[in-house]
C-alpha cells in the first residue's frame, strides 16, 4: 500500500507510533486484549496516515506459542483500516522455534501493509524503507527509514546487537539515491533498541520523562556510527525507539530529534501509562506527542 498525506490535510502526515506490545498469552489473557483494544480504539478516533509498530510485539521469551500469537497479531492488523508498517525487537525472535524470516513471512498477510523500498536483509535482519508521497501522489514528500536493530547476542563485548555496517552503508547508499532522483524533504528513522546517542542526548539536555529516578537507555556497547550517519545525512531529522520501557522523552542532539515511543503493551512490566506517540509530520516540521490509553476507553 502507497502511502501518502491525506486530501483533508495535505500539509501533514500523522503517524501512531505503538511500541513493546509484548502480547505473550495464548489464548490472550486480560491484559494483552486490553492492548489491542487500545491500539483499535485510538485508531479510529486519531485516523492515523500510518500505524507504525516499533518492535517487540510479541515477548516471545516467555510465551509458550508465540507464533499462535503472532498470527493472532496479524488477524488483528486486518481489522484495523489504516496502512500498517512495522520491525521487530529483542524479545520477538528470541525463542528457539522462530526467525525474523518467518515473521517476514507471516506479516505478508497483512493485507494494509506500507509498501516497503529498498529492502535490505542482512543476519536475517530487514531495512526498508517509505515513501511519502503529497495527496496527488505525485511526488515523494519524506521518507521513513526503518531499520531492524536486532535482539541478544552471544558476543562478550555486548548484551544487545548493534547496526550492522551493511545497513549503515545501506542507509547511506539509499539516501543519496534519493537525494539524487527526488526533491524529499525531509527523513526520519526507526528501530527497537536505542542508540547510545540516547544517554548522551539525556545527559545532555536532560529533558522531561514520565517516570522519574534514574534513567536507563538498554544501547548495545558497541556503537558503529549509525548516530552519526543520520546526523550527515542532510534531510534527516529525528530518530525514534522503543524498547526502554520507562522512557518516553524527546530532545533535540546535535540538530537531530531523539525521540523514544510511549510503552504500549499492558502485559509489558513498566511504571508509565500505556499508549503511544502521535507523529505528525509537515514539510520542514516535526511535532510529537504521547497518547494516553485510559483516555480511549
Amino acid at each position: 500500500m502507497r502511502l501518502m498525506h491525506s486530501e483533508k490535510n495535505s500539509s501533514s502526515f500523522r503517524i501512531l507510533q505503538f511500541t513493546d506490545l509484548h502480547l505473550r498469552t495464548w489464548p490472550l489473557d486480560e491484559a494483552d486484549q486490553q492492548t489491542l483494544q487500545m491500539i483499535q480504539a485510538m485508531s479510529k478516533k486519531e485516523q492515523p496516515d500510518l500505524i507504525l509498530f516499533t518492535g517487540d510485539i510479541v515477548w516471545s521469551t516467555i510465551a509458550d506459542a508465540p507464533l499462535a500469537i503472532f498470527q493472532e497479531f496479524i488477524d488483528f492488523c486486518n481489522t484495523l483500516e489504516f496502512p500498517i508498517a512495522l520491525t521487530y525487537g529483542n524479545h520477538d525472535s528470541n525463542h528457539p522455534a522462530i526467525t525474523r524470516g518467518m515473521l517476514r513471512q507471516k506479516e505478508t498477510d497483512i493485507k494494509s501493509l506500507a509498501e516497503k523500498k529498498c529492502s535490505l536483509i542482512a543476519n536475517d535482519r530487514e531495512s526498508y524503507v517509505l515513501e511519502i508521497y503529497n495527496s496527488n501522489q505525485l511526488k515523494i514528500e519524506q521518507l521513513l527509514f526503518i531499520i531492524d536493530s536486532g535482539e541478544y547476542t552471544d558476543s562478550p563485548y555486548s548484551r544487545y546487537d548493534w547496526i550492522l555496517p551493511e545497513q549503515i552503508e545501506w542507509f547511506k547508499t539509499t539516501a543519496r539515491y534519493y537525494h539524487k532522483h527526488s526533491a524529499v524533504k525531509s527523513a526520519y528513522s526507526f528501530l527497537h533498541i536505542p542508540l547510545q546517542e540516547f544517554m548522551e542526548a539525556y545527559q545532555v539536555n536532560r529533558p522531561i520523562n514520565s517516570v522519574v529516578g534514574e534513567l536507563r537507555v538498554d544501547s548495545p556497547e558497541i556503537n558503529t556510527g549509525f548516530f552519526a550517519a543520520l546526523l550527515f545525512d542532510p534531510i534527516t531529522k529525528g530518530v525514534f525507539a522503543g524498547h526502554n520501557h520507562d522512557n518516553n522523552f524527546q530532545t533535540n542532539y546535535l540538530g537531530l530529534e531523539v525521540v523514544f515511543g510511549q510503552v504500549s503493551g499492558y502485559g509489558a512490566i513498566s511504571q508509565n501509562r500505556r499508549g503511544a506517540r502521535l507523529i505528525i509530520l509537515e514539510e520542514q516540521q516535526l511535532q510529537t506527542s504521547i497518547l494516553y490509553g485510559e483516555n480511549y476507553f
